[in-house]
Protein backbone atom coordinates (compact mmCIF):
# COMPACT_ATOMS: atom_id res chain seq x y z
CA UNK A 1 0.00 0.00 0.00
CA UNK A 2 3.04 2.32 0.77
CA UNK A 3 5.03 2.00 -2.16
CA UNK A 4 6.21 4.66 -4.33
CA UNK A 5 4.25 5.23 -7.63
CA UNK A 6 6.37 6.20 -9.48
CA UNK A 7 7.78 4.22 -12.13
CA UNK A 8 11.26 3.00 -12.18
CA UNK A 9 14.19 2.83 -14.76
CA UNK A 10 13.94 -0.76 -15.13
CA UNK A 11 11.44 0.60 -18.48
CA UNK A 12 14.21 2.40 -20.19
CA UNK A 13 15.98 1.30 -22.73
CA UNK A 14 19.81 -0.25 -22.09
CA UNK A 15 22.73 2.36 -22.39
CA UNK A 16 26.05 1.64 -22.64
CA UNK A 17 28.66 3.67 -20.21
CA UNK A 18 25.99 4.33 -17.73
CA UNK A 19 27.38 6.11 -14.81
CA UNK A 20 25.48 4.75 -11.78
CA UNK A 21 25.56 7.49 -9.05
CA UNK A 22 26.53 5.53 -5.43
CA UNK A 23 24.53 4.96 -2.96
CA UNK A 24 24.25 8.40 -0.71
CA UNK A 25 22.54 6.77 2.22
CA UNK A 26 26.20 4.83 2.60
CA UNK A 27 27.95 7.20 3.42
CA UNK A 28 28.13 8.62 6.92
CA UNK A 29 26.98 12.51 7.11
CA UNK A 30 30.17 12.74 9.94
CA UNK A 31 32.02 12.52 6.79
CA UNK A 32 33.79 15.38 5.31
CA UNK A 33 32.49 15.84 1.69
CA UNK A 34 35.79 16.81 0.08
CA UNK A 35 34.04 19.86 -1.36
CA UNK A 36 35.57 21.15 -4.48
CA UNK A 37 38.39 23.51 -4.10
CA UNK A 38 39.29 23.50 -7.86
CA UNK A 39 40.73 27.09 -9.39
CA UNK A 40 38.40 29.28 -11.44
CA UNK A 41 39.65 28.91 -14.74
CA UNK A 42 37.36 29.51 -18.02
CA UNK A 43 37.71 29.37 -21.61
CA UNK A 44 39.76 31.50 -23.92
CA UNK A 45 38.42 31.96 -27.37
CA UNK A 46 40.19 32.64 -31.02
CA UNK A 47 39.29 32.42 -34.63
CA UNK A 48 40.21 28.95 -36.28
CA UNK A 49 40.00 27.11 -32.29
CA UNK A 50 39.46 23.50 -32.48
CA UNK A 51 36.42 22.81 -29.88
CA UNK A 52 35.84 19.37 -28.56
CA UNK A 53 33.59 18.03 -25.57
CA UNK A 54 35.36 18.40 -22.54
CA UNK A 55 35.82 22.30 -23.82
CA UNK A 56 32.27 22.77 -23.55
CA UNK A 57 32.10 20.37 -20.12
CA UNK A 58 34.29 23.02 -18.66
CA UNK A 59 33.18 26.07 -19.46
CA UNK A 60 29.33 24.50 -17.61
CA UNK A 61 32.21 23.83 -14.40
CA UNK A 62 33.64 26.63 -14.16
CA UNK A 63 30.26 28.55 -13.96
CA UNK A 64 28.47 25.99 -11.75
CA UNK A 65 31.76 26.27 -9.49
CA UNK A 66 31.50 29.64 -9.13
CA UNK A 67 28.11 29.51 -7.97
CA UNK A 68 29.17 26.99 -5.88
CA UNK A 69 31.87 28.33 -4.47
CA UNK A 70 29.04 31.53 -3.72
CA UNK A 71 26.68 29.95 -2.09
CA UNK A 72 29.01 28.14 0.32
CA UNK A 73 31.68 31.52 1.69
CA UNK A 74 28.76 34.03 1.08
CA UNK A 75 25.77 32.70 2.63
CA UNK A 76 26.04 28.86 3.71
CA UNK A 77 24.40 26.01 4.21
CA UNK A 78 21.16 25.34 5.27
CA UNK A 79 17.05 25.26 4.26
CA UNK A 80 16.00 28.34 2.18
CA UNK A 81 11.82 26.85 2.09
CA UNK A 82 10.01 23.56 2.70
CA UNK A 83 11.02 20.61 3.52
CA UNK A 84 8.64 20.46 6.38
CA UNK A 85 7.61 17.09 7.51
CA UNK A 86 4.07 16.00 8.08
CA UNK A 87 2.41 12.50 8.53
CA UNK A 88 1.16 10.13 5.88
CA UNK A 89 -2.11 10.44 4.77
CA UNK A 90 -2.94 7.26 4.67
CA UNK A 91 -4.04 5.56 8.05
CA UNK A 92 -1.96 2.36 7.42
CA UNK A 93 1.35 3.69 6.37
CA UNK A 94 1.19 7.01 9.10
CA UNK A 95 2.76 4.16 11.66
CA UNK A 96 5.97 3.40 9.03
CA UNK A 97 6.01 6.46 6.58
CA UNK A 98 6.67 10.34 6.40
CA UNK A 99 5.98 12.80 3.96
CA UNK A 100 8.64 15.25 3.32
CA UNK A 101 7.13 18.37 0.81
CA UNK A 102 8.61 19.95 -1.55
CA UNK A 103 11.79 22.32 -0.50
CA UNK A 104 14.92 24.38 -1.41
CA UNK A 105 18.05 23.96 0.59
CA UNK A 106 22.21 24.27 -0.08
CA UNK A 107 24.73 21.44 1.71
CA UNK A 108 27.99 22.64 2.82
CA UNK A 109 29.86 22.64 -0.46
CA UNK A 110 27.22 25.21 -2.06
CA UNK A 111 25.41 22.51 -4.30
CA UNK A 112 21.49 23.08 -4.38
CA UNK A 113 19.06 20.64 -3.83
CA UNK A 114 15.48 21.22 -4.88
CA UNK A 115 13.12 19.04 -4.39
CA UNK A 116 9.85 20.00 -6.47
CA UNK A 117 7.26 17.40 -4.94
CA UNK A 118 6.75 16.30 -1.93
CA UNK A 119 7.83 12.56 -1.15
CA UNK A 120 7.36 9.87 1.23
CA UNK A 121 9.84 8.30 2.94
CA UNK A 122 9.67 4.98 5.10
CA UNK A 123 10.97 4.83 8.88
CA UNK A 124 12.35 1.54 9.51
CA UNK A 125 11.96 0.41 13.26
CA UNK A 126 14.68 -1.06 15.64
CA UNK A 127 14.06 -4.53 14.79
CA UNK A 128 14.58 -4.43 11.06
CA UNK A 129 11.54 -5.70 10.42
CA UNK A 130 10.05 -4.11 7.29
CA UNK A 131 10.92 -4.88 4.21
CA UNK A 132 13.95 -2.92 2.66
CA UNK A 133 15.04 -2.20 5.72
CA UNK A 134 17.38 -5.33 6.72
CA UNK A 135 19.14 -5.19 10.29
CA UNK A 136 17.67 -1.78 10.83
CA UNK A 137 19.78 -0.11 8.19
CA UNK A 138 18.98 2.57 6.75
CA UNK A 139 16.59 3.27 3.93
CA UNK A 140 16.89 5.06 0.44
CA UNK A 141 13.88 6.46 -1.27
CA UNK A 142 14.40 7.22 -4.75
CA UNK A 143 13.09 9.86 -6.73
CA UNK A 144 9.20 10.14 -6.75
CA UNK A 145 6.16 11.45 -5.47
CA UNK A 146 4.78 10.92 -2.08
CA UNK A 147 1.97 8.06 -2.45
CA UNK A 148 -1.55 9.56 -2.66
CA UNK A 149 -4.97 8.77 -1.92
CA UNK A 150 -7.49 10.69 -4.05
CA UNK A 151 -9.72 9.86 -1.45
CA UNK A 152 -8.26 11.57 1.24
CA UNK A 153 -6.56 14.58 -0.36
CA UNK A 154 -3.72 16.39 1.38
CA UNK A 155 -5.91 18.88 2.90
CA UNK A 156 -8.23 17.08 4.76
CA UNK A 157 -4.75 14.56 6.81
CA UNK A 158 -3.46 18.14 7.74
CA UNK A 159 -6.16 18.47 9.68
CA UNK A 160 -5.62 18.68 13.66
CA UNK A 161 -6.96 15.68 15.03
CA UNK A 162 -6.62 14.02 18.99
CA UNK A 163 -3.90 11.72 19.25
CA UNK A 164 -5.00 10.64 22.42
CA UNK A 165 -4.32 11.55 26.32
CA UNK A 166 -1.07 12.83 26.55
CA UNK A 167 -0.09 13.46 23.11
CA UNK A 168 -1.31 17.46 21.20
CA UNK A 169 -2.93 17.63 18.53
CA UNK A 170 -1.02 17.33 14.93
CA UNK A 171 1.67 14.53 16.03
CA UNK A 172 3.23 16.86 18.74
CA UNK A 173 5.68 17.90 16.19
CA UNK A 174 7.58 21.36 16.29
CA UNK A 175 6.84 22.66 12.93
CA UNK A 176 3.13 24.28 13.41
CA UNK A 177 3.67 27.98 13.94
CA UNK A 178 1.87 28.07 17.39
CA UNK A 179 4.38 25.61 18.76
CA UNK A 180 3.74 24.68 22.26
CA UNK A 181 6.98 23.59 24.30
CA UNK A 182 6.63 21.59 27.45
CA UNK A 183 3.56 19.53 26.34
CA UNK A 184 3.18 16.48 27.48
CA UNK A 185 4.96 13.78 24.97
CA UNK A 186 5.18 16.84 22.60
CA UNK A 187 9.38 17.50 21.48
CA UNK A 188 9.55 19.65 24.81
CA UNK A 189 9.10 16.68 26.67
CA UNK A 190 11.87 13.70 28.09
CA UNK A 191 10.71 10.28 27.80
CA UNK A 192 11.61 7.15 29.50
CA UNK A 193 14.55 6.30 27.47
CA UNK A 194 15.51 8.86 25.48
CA UNK A 195 17.43 11.52 27.61
CA UNK A 196 14.83 10.78 30.90
CA UNK A 197 11.79 12.79 32.04
CA UNK A 198 11.34 16.16 33.45
CA UNK A 199 10.42 19.89 31.57
CA UNK A 200 13.39 22.23 30.91
CA UNK A 201 13.45 24.93 33.29
CA UNK A 202 12.87 28.43 32.95
CA UNK A 203 16.47 29.46 31.79
CA UNK A 204 17.17 25.94 30.18
CA UNK A 205 16.38 25.07 26.36
CA UNK A 206 13.70 23.25 24.95
CA UNK A 207 14.34 19.63 25.90
CA UNK A 208 13.97 17.44 23.14
CA UNK A 209 14.07 13.26 23.32
CA UNK A 210 17.25 11.63 21.91
CA UNK A 211 16.37 10.87 18.02
CA UNK A 212 16.27 7.14 16.51
CA UNK A 213 16.62 8.17 13.30
CA UNK A 214 17.60 11.34 11.40
CA UNK A 215 16.05 12.18 7.85
CA UNK A 216 18.50 13.35 5.23
CA UNK A 217 18.71 15.04 1.80
CA UNK A 218 21.68 14.36 -0.22
CA UNK A 219 22.07 15.79 -4.13
CA UNK A 220 22.42 13.01 -6.20
CA UNK A 221 23.00 12.94 -10.52
CA UNK A 222 21.64 10.94 -12.63
CA UNK A 223 22.35 10.54 -16.81
CA UNK A 224 19.03 10.89 -18.78
CA UNK A 225 18.19 11.33 -22.12
CA UNK A 226 20.15 8.37 -24.32
CA UNK A 227 20.97 9.46 -27.62
CA UNK A 228 22.65 7.79 -30.49
CA UNK A 229 26.32 9.15 -30.87
CA UNK A 230 28.22 9.48 -34.05
CA UNK A 231 31.18 9.28 -33.01
CA UNK A 232 32.75 6.64 -30.92
CA UNK A 233 35.97 5.86 -29.20
CA UNK A 234 35.05 2.41 -29.48
CA UNK A 235 35.06 1.46 -32.87
CA UNK A 236 34.27 -2.17 -32.06
CA UNK A 237 30.58 -1.20 -30.42
CA UNK A 238 28.44 -1.34 -33.88
CA UNK A 239 25.36 0.86 -31.51
CA UNK A 240 26.38 3.00 -28.69
CA UNK A 241 24.67 5.83 -27.18
CA UNK A 242 25.37 8.44 -24.64
CA UNK A 243 23.55 10.21 -22.22
CA UNK A 244 22.25 13.78 -23.51
CA UNK A 245 21.70 15.68 -19.83
CA UNK A 246 22.29 15.26 -16.73
CA UNK A 247 19.42 15.39 -14.26
CA UNK A 248 20.44 16.64 -10.86
CA UNK A 249 17.80 15.15 -8.22
CA UNK A 250 17.56 15.31 -4.30
CA UNK A 251 17.89 11.54 -2.74
CA UNK A 252 16.06 11.31 0.89
CA UNK A 253 17.68 8.59 3.21
CA UNK A 254 16.70 8.00 6.95
CA UNK A 255 20.53 7.74 9.32
CA UNK A 256 20.84 5.63 12.66
CA UNK A 257 21.14 8.65 15.56
CA UNK A 258 24.58 7.31 16.17
CA UNK A 259 26.00 7.82 12.13
CA UNK A 260 25.19 11.43 12.65
CA UNK A 261 27.81 13.60 15.08
CA UNK A 262 26.60 15.73 17.79
CA UNK A 263 27.78 18.43 15.78
CA UNK A 264 25.45 18.26 13.09
CA UNK A 265 23.05 17.68 15.58
CA UNK A 266 23.17 18.49 19.12
CA UNK A 267 22.07 15.67 21.16
CA UNK A 268 20.75 17.12 24.86
CA UNK A 269 23.86 17.40 26.97
CA UNK A 270 23.64 20.24 29.42
CA UNK A 271 26.64 21.42 31.18
CA UNK A 272 26.90 23.94 33.85
CA UNK A 273 27.87 27.58 33.07
CA UNK A 274 30.28 27.47 36.50
CA UNK A 275 32.27 24.59 34.48
CA UNK A 276 35.27 26.54 33.03
CA UNK A 277 37.60 23.33 33.10
CA UNK A 278 37.06 22.02 29.65
CA UNK A 279 39.29 23.54 26.90
CA UNK A 280 37.48 24.40 23.59
CA UNK A 281 39.55 25.19 20.43
CA UNK A 282 38.39 28.18 19.35
CA UNK A 283 39.90 31.63 17.04
CA UNK A 284 40.24 34.41 19.55
CA UNK A 285 44.35 34.08 18.57
CA UNK A 286 43.89 35.30 15.26
CA UNK A 287 44.72 39.12 14.99
CA UNK A 288 41.90 41.86 15.02
CA UNK A 289 40.38 41.82 11.23
CA UNK A 290 41.51 38.83 10.60
CA UNK A 291 39.52 36.75 8.07
CA UNK A 292 38.59 33.42 8.76
CA UNK A 293 39.86 30.10 6.85
CA UNK A 294 38.38 28.94 4.14
CA UNK A 295 38.40 25.47 4.71
CA UNK A 296 35.62 25.20 7.15
CA UNK A 297 34.60 21.98 8.52
CA UNK A 298 31.41 20.27 7.41
CA UNK A 299 29.74 19.00 10.44
CA UNK A 300 27.12 17.13 8.17
CA UNK A 301 28.98 16.61 5.10
CA UNK A 302 27.39 16.43 2.00
CA UNK A 303 24.27 15.75 3.91
CA UNK A 304 21.17 18.17 4.63
CA UNK A 305 19.66 17.19 7.89
CA UNK A 306 15.80 18.19 7.73
CA UNK A 307 14.74 16.15 11.33
CA UNK A 308 15.10 14.17 13.49
CA UNK A 309 12.78 10.81 14.16
CA UNK A 310 12.00 8.70 16.96
CA UNK A 311 8.56 6.52 18.21
CA UNK A 312 6.84 7.33 21.31
CA UNK A 313 5.54 4.59 23.78
CA UNK A 314 2.63 4.29 21.75
CA UNK A 315 5.03 3.23 18.81
CA UNK A 316 3.86 6.27 16.67
CA UNK A 317 6.14 8.25 14.87
CA UNK A 318 7.23 11.80 16.31
CA UNK A 319 9.85 14.56 14.68
CA UNK A 320 11.96 17.45 16.20
CA UNK A 321 13.50 20.10 12.99
CA UNK A 322 14.98 22.37 16.38
CA UNK A 323 18.67 22.13 15.42
CA UNK A 324 17.98 22.25 11.46
CA UNK A 325 20.08 24.88 9.69
CA UNK A 326 17.62 27.56 7.94
CA UNK A 327 18.39 30.25 5.66
CA UNK A 328 16.04 33.01 5.35
CA UNK A 329 15.71 35.31 2.29
CA UNK A 330 15.90 38.84 2.78
CA UNK A 331 12.09 38.57 1.44
CA UNK A 332 10.84 36.33 3.80
CA UNK A 333 11.68 38.55 7.09
CA UNK A 334 9.75 40.56 9.09
CA UNK A 335 10.02 43.93 9.15
CA UNK A 336 8.95 47.34 10.53
CA UNK A 337 6.78 49.22 7.89
CA UNK A 338 5.51 51.89 10.06
CA UNK A 339 5.20 54.40 13.23
CA UNK A 340 2.92 56.98 14.26
CA UNK A 341 5.42 59.86 14.49
CA UNK A 342 7.40 61.75 12.06
CA UNK A 343 11.50 60.22 12.45
CA UNK A 344 13.34 63.17 12.68
CA UNK A 345 10.72 65.72 12.90
CA UNK A 346 8.46 67.24 15.04
CA UNK A 347 5.08 66.00 16.89
CA UNK A 348 3.22 68.52 18.25
CA UNK A 349 1.79 67.72 22.16
CA UNK A 350 -1.54 68.69 21.52
CA UNK A 351 -1.85 65.94 18.86
CA UNK A 352 0.47 63.08 20.96
CA UNK A 353 -2.27 63.51 23.86
CA UNK A 354 -5.28 64.00 22.37
CA UNK A 355 -4.96 62.23 19.52
CA UNK A 356 -2.57 59.32 19.74
CA UNK A 357 -3.64 59.07 23.36
CA UNK A 358 0.13 58.79 24.57
CA UNK A 359 0.60 55.75 22.38
CA UNK A 360 3.86 55.17 20.29
CA UNK A 361 2.65 52.38 17.84
CA UNK A 362 5.33 50.49 15.95
CA UNK A 363 3.80 48.43 12.60
CA UNK A 364 5.20 44.91 11.63
CA UNK A 365 4.62 43.35 8.71
CA UNK A 366 3.67 40.46 10.08
CA UNK A 367 2.03 38.56 13.55
CA UNK A 368 4.69 38.53 16.34
CA UNK A 369 5.07 35.72 19.17
CA UNK A 370 3.72 36.92 22.68
CA UNK A 371 5.98 37.95 24.89
CA UNK A 372 7.71 35.20 27.27
CA UNK A 373 8.11 37.53 29.74
CA UNK A 374 11.36 39.61 29.80
CA UNK A 375 13.04 36.82 27.71
CA UNK A 376 12.23 37.66 23.94
CA UNK A 377 8.93 39.37 23.00
CA UNK A 378 7.45 42.79 23.28
CA UNK A 379 8.42 43.77 26.93
CA UNK A 380 10.08 46.71 28.83
CA UNK A 381 13.41 45.51 28.13
CA UNK A 382 13.01 45.01 23.98
CA UNK A 383 10.70 48.52 23.36
CA UNK A 384 12.07 50.55 25.51
CA UNK A 385 11.54 54.86 25.41
CA UNK A 386 13.95 57.66 26.88
CA UNK A 387 13.73 61.24 26.69
CA UNK A 388 16.71 63.95 26.75
CA UNK A 389 16.46 65.45 30.01
CA UNK A 390 17.19 69.14 31.47
CA UNK A 391 20.90 67.80 32.83
CA UNK A 392 21.23 67.04 29.50
CA UNK A 393 21.27 62.93 29.64
CA UNK A 394 18.71 60.88 28.37
CA UNK A 395 15.92 59.47 30.76
CA UNK A 396 14.18 56.36 30.36
CA UNK A 397 10.53 56.50 30.90
CA UNK A 398 9.50 53.79 32.90
CA UNK A 399 6.70 51.91 31.74
CA UNK A 400 4.09 51.39 34.18
CA UNK A 401 2.44 47.83 34.73
CA UNK A 402 -0.32 49.45 33.47
CA UNK A 403 -1.21 52.46 31.01
CA UNK A 404 -3.42 54.81 31.60
CA UNK A 405 -5.87 52.98 29.14
CA UNK A 406 -5.70 50.25 31.81
CA UNK A 407 -3.45 47.65 29.18
CA UNK A 408 -0.24 46.76 29.97
CA UNK A 409 2.94 49.16 28.26
CA UNK A 410 4.59 47.80 26.42
CA UNK A 411 2.50 45.69 24.58
CA UNK A 412 1.19 43.87 21.45
CA UNK A 413 -2.08 44.76 19.95
CA UNK A 414 -5.02 42.08 19.62
CA UNK A 415 -3.76 41.47 16.31
CA UNK A 416 -0.55 40.84 16.72
CA UNK A 417 0.49 43.43 14.13
CA UNK A 418 1.55 46.34 16.39
CA UNK A 419 3.69 47.16 19.27
CA UNK A 420 2.21 49.76 21.78
CA UNK A 421 3.83 51.79 23.76
CA UNK A 422 1.82 53.92 26.31
CA UNK A 423 4.04 57.15 27.73
CA UNK A 424 2.68 57.92 31.40
CA UNK A 425 0.47 61.07 31.79
CA UNK A 426 2.41 63.19 34.56
CA UNK A 427 5.34 63.09 31.28
CA UNK A 428 2.56 64.74 28.87
CA UNK A 429 0.64 67.20 31.48
CA UNK A 430 2.73 67.06 34.68
CA UNK A 431 5.21 69.47 35.90
CA UNK A 432 7.81 66.88 34.29
CA UNK A 433 6.79 67.37 30.69
CA UNK A 434 8.50 65.87 27.91
CA UNK A 435 7.46 69.08 25.74
CA UNK A 436 10.27 70.90 24.20
CA UNK A 437 12.45 67.71 24.49
CA UNK A 438 13.79 64.95 22.56
CA UNK A 439 12.20 61.55 22.42
CA UNK A 440 13.92 58.11 21.64
CA UNK A 441 12.54 55.23 20.46
CA UNK A 442 14.39 51.48 20.76
CA UNK A 443 13.09 48.56 20.12
CA UNK A 444 15.63 45.24 19.82
CA UNK A 445 14.92 43.20 17.09
CA UNK A 446 17.68 40.16 17.99
CA UNK A 447 14.68 38.97 20.89
CA UNK A 448 11.37 40.05 19.14
CA UNK A 449 10.49 36.86 17.33
CA UNK A 450 7.51 36.62 14.38
CA UNK A 451 5.35 34.32 14.10
CA UNK A 452 7.62 31.86 12.24
CA UNK A 453 9.98 32.53 15.18
CA UNK A 454 12.45 34.65 13.04
CA UNK A 455 13.84 37.44 14.93
CA UNK A 456 12.66 40.98 13.77
CA UNK A 457 14.48 42.38 10.58
CA UNK A 458 14.87 45.54 12.59
CA UNK A 459 17.68 47.72 11.44
CA UNK A 460 16.84 51.30 11.25
CA UNK A 461 18.80 51.80 7.74
CA UNK A 462 18.32 55.59 5.61
CA UNK A 463 16.00 57.25 7.99
CA UNK A 464 12.54 56.18 6.41
CA UNK A 465 9.80 54.02 7.87
CA UNK A 466 7.57 53.38 4.96
CA UNK A 467 5.61 50.42 3.08
CA UNK A 468 9.16 48.68 1.83
CA UNK A 469 9.73 48.07 5.76
CA UNK A 470 12.92 48.40 7.92
CA UNK A 471 15.69 45.79 7.58
CA UNK A 472 19.09 45.34 6.06
CA UNK A 473 18.39 41.75 5.00
CA UNK A 474 19.90 39.76 7.95
CA UNK A 475 17.59 38.67 10.67
CA UNK A 476 17.52 40.52 14.22
CA UNK A 477 19.19 44.17 14.76
CA UNK A 478 18.07 47.38 16.65
CA UNK A 479 15.85 49.32 15.83
CA UNK A 480 16.25 53.45 16.52
CA UNK A 481 14.10 56.37 16.26
CA UNK A 482 13.62 59.90 17.36
CA UNK A 483 11.04 62.61 17.13
CA UNK A 484 11.09 66.16 18.77
CA UNK A 485 7.77 66.62 21.51
CA UNK A 486 6.60 70.72 20.13
CA UNK A 487 5.07 72.45 23.44
CA UNK A 488 1.79 73.92 21.92
CA UNK A 489 0.47 74.23 25.10
CA UNK A 490 1.97 77.56 25.40
CA UNK A 491 1.37 78.60 22.13
CA UNK A 492 -2.31 78.39 22.38
CA UNK A 493 -2.40 79.99 25.01
CA UNK A 494 -0.52 82.54 23.82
Amino acid sequence: MCEDPIPTRAGKPPMSRESRPHDPCADDATAQPGCSTAPLERLRFWNGRFLVARDLRHQQDDLIRRLEYHQRFAHGEGILCGYRLRRHPRDECERDWLVVEAGMAYDCCGHTLWMPGARAVRIPRRDGAEEGAPGGGPVAVPGGGAPRDPAAPYAEAEKPRDDGPGHPPGGGHDDEPDDRPGNPGGPGQGKPGHGGPGAPGPNEPERVPDPEWFVVARRVEHPTDPQPALYADDLCEPVRHEHGRVREDVELCVLPADRVSHACWPRWNPVSPEDCSASWEDDCHDPRGDTLPCGQPCACGEHVVLAAVWRDAQGRLRWDTTHRRVLTPPTALTRITGVNWPHGGELPLRRLVDELRGRLVVRFSRRLRPAEGVRRGINPMTFAVSYLGQSGAWEEVLAPEEGDDGEPTPRLSQNGRCAVFTIPRDLLTGRRSIAGAWVRVRLLGDFILDCHGRPVSAAHTGGDVNGRGSGNGVPGGTFESWFYVRNTWKEDNR
